[in-house]
């Protein structure tokens, strides 16, 4: 992995994607209300998309769970929206959980740094700068602060054990 690599999510594609299906989802969730305080005998299955886009609209727009930019470095994983840029040095991490969603072309990050509250990321790596090499990177890291993990000794693509190092 190269010392520092800047990944930038195509703009087009974050605008119509978080800001356009967020504000959509929060237009669901105040009709689904009005529905439900309005509504008829069926009104309680406005409940459904009442949860729907509520939790859509929070994740989307107020979480920052999908960043606009990515930061790899050596020691450090810097995670940035338009609102704000969080800062985890790898080795301060207690939890770094990546699961890959290959249909979709989607990780999902899980992180918690030590003393701190767990951070969640979606990150449709198709949709970023030099995509191959972002996913190239994240893996580096999982197999750095996992070397021993599942994915490494099944030998799933991209997870692929140091020279030298051998698995019973």
């Amino acid at each position: 992995m190269p010392e520092q690599t800047v990944f930038t999510h195509n703009s087009s594609l974050y605008a119509s994607r978080v800001y356009g299906e967020g504000i959509l989802a929060a237009v669901v969730a105040v009709v689904s209300v009005e529905r439900l305080v309005n509504g008829g005998a069926w009104s309680m299955l406005w409940l459904i998309p009442l949860v729907v886009g509520t939790y859509a609209a929070l994740r989307l727009l107020l979480t920052g769970s999908v960043p606009r930019t990515i930061e790899l470095t050596g020691d450090q994983l810097v995670l940035s929206d338009a609102r704000k840029s969080r800062t985890y040095a790898l080795a301060d991490l207690q939890e770094f959980r990546v699961r890959e969603f290959r249909a979709s072309d989607t990780i999902y990050l899980r992180l918690q740094p030590r003393g701190g509250r767990e951070q969640k990321y979606w990150i449709e790596w198709k949709a970023y700068s030099d995509s191959d090499e972002l996913v190239a990177g994240i893996r580096a890291i999982d197999m750095r602060l996992h070397p021993d993990s599942l994915k490494v000794r099944a030998g799933l693509t991209g997870y692929t054990p140091a020279e030298g190092t051998r698995h019973a």
